[in-house]
């Protein structure tokens, strides 16, 4: 690993362990402007985390929600639910405005993911 590669990687630990102290809205929020990279950034999927991310969807968990448990992006959460087929990706909007706690709605009944 060259220098460059490895202050890569300490910076992500460093940030990684830095927002234990942060709300959720600003962990969203660092996760969505990139200045926090979460922990589970860019790994594969567990059979188990898949199967925990369809229980949590049919449960009618908002994916900022998700993204929080599973410490990934919103649009990692939206991604992984449209190649499980739980979700159409013709079928997400985005809503004009996010609710007062920052966090996303999501609508089963519509089969609809919002953000």
């Amino acid at each position: 690993m060259n220098i460059s590669t490895q202050n890569i990687v300490d910076s992500k630990e460093i940030t990684s362990s830095f927002n234990q102290g942060l709300s959720d809205e600003e962990i969203l929020n660092g996760y969505r402007n990139g200045t926090i990279i979460p922990e589970n950034n860019g790994k594969y999927w567990t059979e188990e985390d898949r199967n925990l991310l369809a229980t949590m969807f049919h449960n009618k968990v908002g994916i900022s929600q998700m993204a929080l448990y599973f410490k990934r992006k919103e649009l990692a959460i939206v991604q992984q639910l449209v190649i499980m087929g739980l979700i159409n990706p013709s079928s997400l909007v985005k809503p004009e405005s996010i609710d007062n706690t920052g966090l996303t709605k999501i609508d089963n009944s519509q089969n609809r993911a919002r953000w």
